[in-house]
């Protein structure tokens, strides 16, 4: 059927005429809108909200801290503890105050007088990579002295995305976690993570793992590394141990249990373990130290886990591991990101079970004091701009009834961001993602500082 010339100019028109009629439609409601006011049950038409900015909504503003790798460049220059002590609080912006410090009692006498400390820091994505950790270890050995980055896991999915350690392992690797969904034989480490190195013959084609120090000060070189491994029947089996100062070797010991293999490598910056067993051999974690005392920060950070998850750990496994690392003096708990369900009434189900993970780790490190730090802001698209996800403040509070019910420390992450609807001008900032919930590398620096001199303000007035 043929259709004549102006049909066929219509046909030809038609959308751009649809569209045109659509865009005054839309025109008129927003003259009448102007005109008569809001029409009850209706967001006021907006026909070019997309091409400007909108005005985002009030929040406080962003904590002025230069980084905490600038604040440890300070400290060089200071002679003692005190001196670099008042080198850190010279600038008292962004200050949180750590929330019944008195709780923390025993980590600040042992600093004072000189002893070591252990830190264990167990938390979720938002400090993985060492994001956030690896700058509070960096200022507080400075201050304190200490070398290494503390216990690591002999594989992980984030390796690649650690700046204190490059950490490389064999492709042959099999593990068990917290996440897992069968269970096994074998206990749980510390990491939350056990991990098994194929069963070989011959030591060439033993797993291994690679570990070589940053540029980063307290990370380039270690002293001592440290092997945790657990029961094994296997009588031959080797670990192997290169480094840039020498070769070491050492037996696996059978039994049941958890054993450590300790290798002096004074000035290592560099060392390639590799572990030869005709059984299976599970793995707990490799660790690297120093040898002259100090602060040591151990970061168990773990994707996806509100922190109940650290139930799965037995206390005989925790408790093992404390004794064999020579005893951690505080124990500081992060989560809360993977429970901001906005959703969701209320948390007090999460205040009774991070009650219960505390009650679970005090079996296993009964010398520790206990600091519980709040869940940062977390971001979510509002009328308007970037607002925080309503939930957020649930949890920080759920979070600070469980430190109080508990007897723990209390630090308020988020204040230190700015508080409420903060997480949009970090993003804005670079110093987290646009996924409006993790932090960058340069906003762990931030917070780095941000709670390394809350610490100290702590430890200055147990005076």
């Amino acid at each position: 059927m043929k259709h004549s010339p102006r049909e066929l100019l219509l046909s030809r028109w038609e959308p751009f005429l649809v569209s045109l009629l659509a865009t005054g439609f839309i025109a008129g409601l927003s003259l009448i809108e102007t005109r008569l006011g809001t029409i009850p049950g209706t967001l006021k038409p907006d026909l070019f909200s997309d091409l400007f900015p909108r005005e985002k909504p009030s929040a406080k503003p962003l904590p002025v801290l230069i980084d905490s790798v600038e604040l440890a460049a300070k400290l060089d220059s200071a002679k003692v503890v005190g001196e670099r002590v008042q080198q850190a609080l010279a600038d008292t912006v962004g200050i949180i105050p750590i929330e019944a410090p008195e709780k923390l009692s025993r980590t600040f006498q042992r600093l004072r007088n000189g002893k070591s400390v252990r830190i264990a820091w167990f938390g979720d994505s938002f400090i993985e990579g060492d994001i956030l950790v690896q700058d509070v270890r960096e200022v507080l050995q400075k201050i304190f002295g200490g070398r290494g980055v503390g216990f690591l896991p002999a594989m992980s999915t984030t390796a690649q995305f650690r700046q204190s350690v490059h950490h490389t392992f064999s492709k042959d690797w099999e593990e068990t976690s917290i996440m897992s969904r069968k269970a096994s034989r074998f206990p749980l480490g510390i990491t939350g993570h056990v991990s098994f190195p194929a069963i070989v013959e011959d030591s060439s084609e033993a797993s291994w793992v690679e570990l070589v120090g940053s540029s980063r000060s307290g990370s380039q070189s270690f002293d001592k590394v440290r092997i945790l491994y657990g029961e094994t029947v296997d009588s031959s089996g080797k670990l192997r141990c290169e480094t840039n100062v020498g070769s070491f070797q050492k037996s696996i010991v059978p039994g049941f249990g958890l054993r450590s293999a300790i290798f002096a490598t004074k000035g290592a910056h560099r060392v390639l373990v590799s572990f030869q067993s005709k059984d299976t051999l599970p793995i707990h974690g490799i660790s690297l130290e120093g040898d002259s005392g100090g602060v040591l920060v151990d970061n168990f950070s773990f994707r996806g886990n509100s922190g109940t998850g650290l139930l799965k750990i037995p206390v005989s496994s925790l408790r093992e591991t404390d004794r064999l690392l020579d005893g951690y003096q505080l124990v500081v708990l992060e989560y809360g990101t993977n429970v901001t369900d906005a959703t969701m009434a209320g948390f007090v189900w999460y205040t009774k079970k991070m009650e219960e993970v505390i009650d679970h780790l005090r079996q296993a490190f009964p010398q520790a004091d206990f600091l519980l730090i709040g869940v940062g802001d977390r971001g979510q698209r509002g009328e308007g701009g970037i607002v925080s996800n309503p939930a957020v403040a649930k949890v920080v509070e759920a979070q600070r009834q469980a430190a109080r019910n508990t007897g723990s420390a209390f630090w308020d992450l988020r204040q230190a961001m700015g508080g409420e609807n903060s997480m949009g001008a970090w993003v804005d900032a670079g110093l987290a993602s646009s996924d409006f919930t993790h932090i960058s590398p340069g906003g762990g620096r931030r917070l780095g500082k941000a709670f390394s001199k809350a610490f100290l303000k702590a430890w200055e007035s147990s005076k």
